[in-house]
């Protein structure tokens, strides 16, 4: 069993629901209160939940990697997965850097978790 997986996959599951559940209570309360087109809080919505899918999808992938043996395939797989992570990453910092510096500080916390996951999937490559 690879443990850097395992853990990193957890971490994402667990990234996937901090995310939605602090947009519910921190964000779209916000958005449902501006005046922004209802297209564009749609779009909003979307977004926000595709990163909390491709989190939770990413979490469950490492999890069942994580239980089989190390083969090329796998380790493709989690580069894969490392490299999708690490894309909505740079995303949110160099939009939050453009749009709303405010909004980095606020998410050291979380910037703090997907650093560690990725460096738990980097081992888990590597190992």
């Amino acid at each position: 069993m690879n443990l850097f997986y395992l853990i990193g996959g957890i971490l994402s599951i667990f990234l996937s629901g901090a995310h939605t559940f602090w947009g519910k209570k921190f964000i779209f309360t916000d958005v449902k209160k501006s005046n922004l087109s209802e297209v564009t809080k749609v779009g909003f919505h979307i977004s926000w939940h595709q990163t909390a899918m491709v989190l939770l999808i990413s979490g469950l992938a490492l999890i069942l990697i994580a239980f089989f043996d190390s083969i090329v395939v796998i380790d493709i797989l989690a580069l894969f997965i490392t490299i999708l992570i690490i894309g909505n990453f740079l995303v949110f910092i160099i939009i939050s850097t453009i749009k709303h510096r405010e909004l980095l500080v606020q998410s050291i916390p979380q910037m703090f978790f997907f650093t560690l996951m990725i460096f738990l999937i980097f081992l888990g490559i590597i190992f």
